[in-house]
């Protein structure tokens, strides 16, 4: 999945919507492949933009799996860019790869989904995995908490 969202950056396509309702996956020649449909929050941008005109807050996309800058600065303070779509995926496979409760992160202000997904990457959070991700719950969890700034020692 984010090798097909930076080639929509590179094409000049920012999806601004990943969420698991937006991923699809199809077999094709014995292999899974990753479909991202729903491009209703999509811009296109103009030959040489490196990020589309739009700001944070407008087309907002889906909570539970929205980058936490956006989230952070939900009145338009921060520009959207490549890093925001791919955050989304990697919530979107933390979320796969644990069985988190997404209660809290459904329901809120952008403040509250924010404090929420901060408080899952602190080593107090707890969660419950799903028996075939076990493996790589640890890589998963270690991953996100680098990406929030908290020691996974």
């Amino acid at each position: 999945m984010a090798i097909g969202v930076y080639l929509l950056w590179k094409l000049g396509i920012a999806h601004g919507d990943i969420s698991l309702a937006n991923m699809m996956c199809k077999k094709v020649a014995e292999k899974l492949v990753g479909i991202l449909n729903d491009f209703d929050l999509a811009t296109i941008m103009a030959p040489g933009e490196r990020n589309p005109r739009m700001r944070g807050w407008q087309r907002t996309g889906t909570l539970p799996f929205m980058a936490l800058e956006l989230l952070k600065y939900p009145n338009g303070e921060v520009k959207r860019w490549y890093r925001h779509d791919l955050e989304s995926s990697a919530w979107c496979l933390i979320y796969h790869m644990t069985q988190i409760r997404l209660d809290g992160w459904l329901n809120g202000t952008h403040d509250d989904v924010y404090d929420r997904k901060v408080g899952f990457g602190s080593k107090s959070a707890r969660y419950s995995e799903k028996p075939e991700w076990e493996r790589y719950v640890d890589f998963g969890i270690d991953w996100i908490r680098i990406w929030l700034g908290v020691d996974v020692q």
